[in-house]
């Protein structure tokens, strides 16, 4: 596994499919061995069980206090919409971790290891 830098962190957006949220909080082709902060915002009003979700991705259920987890569902209350959600996710991120820079992920997307984690490297070289 590669070296945490925690400058990264990552917002993404659970909507309507929890098992694709997991798989993607999961798939290490496009986290290339990073375990980066991770926002998961649930944003589903068909789906507001957030104990369920957090247990599958191995995350805490966020809130106003600090989190001992990398990754954190936080409840965005019902369908905010996506900007919203993505920015109540980067709020908390750079409140609560150490993080500089943020990557805005859908649980859907594919990306090659290499673009990932130069975008980490580059990070991790940041003085």
């Amino acid at each position: 596994m590669n070296p945490v830098s925690h400058r990264v962190g990552i917002v993404t957006i659970n909507y309507r499919s929890p098992s694709d949220t997991v798989t993607f909080a999961y798939d290490s082709r496009f986290w290339a061995g990073r375990d980066a902060p991770m926002a998961i915002v649930n944003n589903s009003a068909g789906f507001n069980d957030n104990k369920t979700l957090a247990a599958g991705c191995s995350a805490e259920v966020g809130g106003a206090g600090s989190v001992s987890s990398p990754r954190v569902v936080l409840d965005a209350g019902g369908n905010i919409g996506c900007a919203r959600a993505n920015n109540l996710g980067a709020k908390f991120l750079m409140e609560k971790s150490d993080v500089d820079l943020i990557l805005f992920a859908n649980t859907d997307v594919q990306v090659e290891n290499e673009g990932v984690g130069a975008g980490f490297e580059a990070a991790d070289s940041r003085g």
